[in-house]
């Protein structure tokens, strides 16, 4: 039950500074491609950070499936 609150509380978050990224540029396609380089820049500086911290299970479904990848798919849902 756990893994399910982690991963809602990080698409809580990611979600949300998706569409904060999606006002602040105006644009569906600019801000689709700002998204999904800064989430894949994100991706790789938490794997790194997660291996030398050893997270547990929870904080890493926290920050990759939840976090990053609520920011990173979201775009999908926000055409106009």
């Amino acid at each position: 039950m756990i893994e399910i609150i982690a991963m809602a509380v990080g698409g809580a978050i990611g979600t949300c500074l998706r569409y904060l990224t999606y006002t602040l540029t105006k644009s569906s396609l600019s801000g689709a491609l700002i998204v999904n380089l800064v989430g894949c820049i994100f991706a790789g500086f938490f794997w790194e950070l997660s291996k030398i911290q050893n997270l547990s299970s929870n904080k890493r479904l926290l920050i990759f499936v939840g976090l990053i990848g609520a920011f990173t798919t979201f775009s999908a849902l926000i055409i106009d």
